[in-house]
């Protein structure tokens, strides 16, 4: 495994893989020029994907290798290095090295033998996921803005609440509930500016990863695709900057 980039890219893809601190480890795989991760958190409830193209590289190896890395100490050591300064990332021996025109630093890996997941354990079919065992088809999708996402997530943290009702109302607008899941004694109804490309209703609690993936989403605007009641991916993805990153996370079920 070698590749060679930016520091500013390769900080942003560690970051992005980390996913706020979900994946304090990653596997990444690269394969025809191009590098890819495919990951369950530990509960095994949420699928964290990534695709960076050629495009996002200044060179890498086409040769399918696959490492396991501590993303946490890695892009401790990588924030040190300037964002002007090219970073050759390769694999020697038992370690992964990270060179830059001043020196090298390096962390061990692991093989990631039999963890390493190559294609996304899920069906798309003319763009719509169908997700779980009883394959559900997440029709309904919208794009939503980025900024006021964080401003939501924002109200969650202060709120200290993990509790997200996302709705579609009959007007085609989208808004976000933000508090507890009862009685809402405490909370914030937040409009959420963006298109509802298809279906047309939504009622879906989402509790897992939302802070997480506005903390690490960075495109202006970013898609969700979901179902009532039902798991919800989202997205964002440049194909100027050349990579897609996405989070597939489970619904709050209320238990009989």
């Amino acid at each position: 495994m070698k590749f060679k980039l930016k520091q500013d890219k390769l900080q942003e893809m560690f970051e992005k893989l980390l996913m706020g601190d979900i994946f304090p480890s990653s596997i990444i795989a690269t394969k025809e020029g191009k590098l890819t991760s495919i990951q369950r958190e530990e509960e095994g409830s949420a699928i964290r994907f990534a695709k960076f193209d050629k495009n996002y590289f200044e060179e890498i190896d086409p040769t399918p290798d696959a490492v396991k890395i501590d993303v946490v100490k890695a892009l401790s050591l990588i924030k040190l290095v300037p964002s002007t300064e090219s970073i050759t990332v390769e694999k020697r021996g038992d370690k992964v090295f990270f060179t830059d025109s001043e020196g090298e630093t390096f962390v061990p890996y692991e093989d990631p033998k039999g963890q390493l997941i190559e294609k996304m354990p899920f069906e798309v079919k003319d763009g719509v996921p169908y997700v779980g065992k009883g394959k559900i088809p997440l029709t309904t999708k919208f794009t939503a803005d980025l900024i006021k996402f964080k401003l939501i997530t924002t109200y969650g943290k202060t709120l200290k609440t993990e509790y997200y009702k996302f709705t579609i109302n009959p007007d085609k607008t989208i808004t976000t509930k933000i508090g507890d899941l009862h009685s809402f004694s405490a909370g914030r109804e937040h409009r959420l500016p963006g298109e509802v490309l298809a279906g047309e209703s939504l009622e879906v609690y989402l509790t897992f990863g939302i802070p997480q993936i506005s903390d690490t989403f960075r495109e202006d605007k970013f898609t969700v695709q979901t179902l009532s009641h039902s798991p919800a991916l989202f997205s964002e993805s440049s194909k100027e900057k050349g990579y897609t990153i996405g989070m597939l996370v489970p619904p709050y079920v209320e238990e009989d």
